[in-house]
């Protein structure tokens, strides 16, 4: 958990293509429209990976926080969630 003195979060996560097929149709999504991302690769060859940088505006929030964000794609099975917790002070 980390401690957040700012409006805005940003991290980051990396999705990896350990199969042997493309994994195609990544799509990721957050709980609310508090949580933006940048520009990420829809398709992914085998081995390889990508960073994807997350910024969450922490408008009301008055102390324990967390954010959920979806990973949907063509891998198994077709929905990753990660929980993303903090503490704003």
């Amino acid at each position: 958990m980390e401690t957040v003195h700012s409006e805005e979060f940003e991290t980051s996560f990396k999705i990896k293509n350990v199969g042997k097929n493309v994994m195609n149709n990544i799509f990721i999504k957050g709980i609310c429209s508090c949580t933006t991302f940048d520009i990420y690769k829809k398709s992914l060859q085998p081995t390889e990976e990508q960073k994807v940088n997350i910024t969450i505006t922490l408008f009301d929030e008055k102390a324990y926080f967390l954010k959920e964000i979806y990973v949907y794609g063509s891998f198994y099975p077709y929905l990753r969630k990660i929980q993303i917790v903090g503490n704003k002070n």
